[in-house]
């Protein structure tokens, strides 16, 4: 520029020679490289993020927490770390972490949380199949140990018109004829005893099988009309002792 007279000496320019809103996106280099301290601070809203734009690497570690997990984000369980440790020793502190299940893997066993501790669950071979194996207490009964029971204990009435009685099936009985009947039982176990209620409403003959023993008049009282109790003991794999009372009223 040419000047009359001297040249004026050179002024830098400063933002006060700069009207607000003159320099506008465009007139700022691509390459301007301006250091972020000289821009203000930015608020960014949820819609000024684009969908998928932020992923785990620009996540801090530790900046999710559970409330921050939707209560339906049915997250899939490959993606979650199973709760596994290298010994019952590196387990966290039980009282902090009630009810969860956890592995030590040195034990090669699951444990849960309760009561402030870590309990040890059963693994599969650990648990008897044989009622003989477990050991009496008073949760449960033993056969081979003295029982008192408190509560009801009974068995099923099995119908059987045709006078034969399975050992297998159950203890008790009940048989109302319809023809002439024989007395009979099948799977004669030693030691097992038993009721029988027999109602004969029209007189049908009573017999009986040769492994059945009871009293010479019982064959007769049972062949008249009426309800019977019976009671059997067998005292071996082959008889079978039978008593009968009179008709009942």
């Amino acid at each position: 520029m040419a000047y009359i007279g001297k040249q004026p000496t050179p002024v830098p320019l400063t933002s006060e020679d700069i009207a607000d809103g003159i320099i506008t996106n465009t007139d700022i280099a691509a390459d301007a490289a301006i250091a972020q301290t000289k821009l203000a601070a930015l608020s960014i809203a949820t819609a000024n993020i684009e969908d998928d734009a932020i992923t785990a690497a620009k996540i801090n570690d530790g900046e999710i927490v559970n409330a921050a997990v939707s209560a339906t984000a049915a997250i899939d369980d490959t993606k979650i770390s199973p709760p596994y440790y290298a010994a019952v020793a590196n387990f966290p502190a039980a009282s902090d972490h009630h009810g969860r299940v956890v592995h030590a893997h040195s034990e090669e066993a699951m444990f849960y949380s309760h009561g402030g501790s870590w309990v040890q669950l059963a693994d599969n071979s650990d648990i008897p199949t044989n009622t003989s194996d477990l050991t009496n207490d008073s949760s449960f009964a033993v056969l081979s140990a003295d029982q008192t029971f408190t509560g009801g204990n009974r068995g099923t009435v099995t119908v059987a018109n045709t006078a034969s009685f399975d050992m297998d099936t159950t203890n008790n009985f009940s048989c109302t004829p319809t023809a002439n009947y024989t007395i009979t039982f099948t799977n004669i176990t030693a030691g097992q005893s038993g009721n029988i209620y027999i109602n004969n409403a029209t007189n049908y003959t009573a017999s009986k099988a040769a492994s059945v023993k009871l009293g010479s008049a019982d064959l007769t009282t049972l062949s008249a009309t009426g309800e019977y109790w019976l009671s059997y003991f067998a005292p071996s794999a082959s008889v079978v002792l039978v008593s009968v009372t009179a008709a009942l009223s």
